[in-house]
């Protein structure tokens, strides 16, 4: 869980980290009235509410998104399904792809 604060609001408001790049150093943030953004948080003012971040269950592995044409797995939470094949973004499309489906992640070990 992730509070972010908009200056404009003077407000944090509540949301869930979805995805990093880690090339572009950009988390994508999914608020829960449902927006989703990309945003920078080292130019961020945000606070972690770590006790409710809930531990994951298998350990999470490292994705490598350099090679830009390689196609990327992704787990839709709500199917509760990894994205495989052509069906999944190539690596210099996925900040696109998560984006347009805010339900999905990159694919990180998430099967029961």
């Amino acid at each position: 869980i992730i509070w972010v604060y908009w200056g404009g609001d003077s407000v944090y408001y509540r949301g869930v980290v979805k995805a990093y790049e880690q090339q572009t150093n950009l988390s994508q943030i999914l608020y829960d009235d449902g927006e989703c953004e990309w945003l920078d948080l080292s130019s961020e003012n945000y606070k972690l509410d770590q006790l409710t971040q809930p531990s994951p269950p298998l350990p999470r592995q490292y994705v490598d998104l350099s090679d830009a044409n390689r196609r990327v797995p992704m787990w839709n939470t709500i199917h509760k399904r990894k994205v495989t094949g052509l069906a999944a973004p190539m690596a210099k499309n996925v900040h696109v792809f998560l984006k347009k489906y805010p339900e999905c992640e990159i694919y990180t070990n998430q099967d029961p």
